[in-house]
């Protein structure tokens, strides 16, 4: 094995993980863009879906629809993790691609 492989060795792994967050970071954004740009014609109607995570002390979370499958942020009143809710799409911009819902 050439010396200059073996010198940058114990850096692979840092550049592989770098790599790897770059890449998720780049499906995440475009799964963003695409959700907004489904959404987009549907803002202020109402969807069902599941509350997925919930911080109690900032009053919001996520929600994950079943049609369209999207996840995304959501607000509003305490809202049980895990319970089916009924929500407002108060925001699709697919400029910044983001989602959100309000909880009714």
């Amino acid at each position: 094995m050439p010396e200059w492989i073996r010198a940058e060795l114990d850096e692979l792994p840092k550049t592989m993980q770098q790599a790897t967050q770059r890449s998720n970071a780049y499906e995440r954004g475009l799964l963003d863009l695409v959700e907004a740009l489904v959404l987009a014609p549907h803002v202020g109607e109402s969807f069902q879906g599941v509350v997925t995570e919930w911080e109690a002390e900032d009053d919001r979370g996520e929600i994950q629809l079943a049609e369209p499958a999207v996840a995304a942020r959501l607000t509003g009143r305490k809202a049980e993790l895990g319970s089916e809710v009924e929500a407002e799409l108060v925001t699709a911009d697919v400029v910044t691609g983001r989602v959100e819902f309000r909880v009714r």
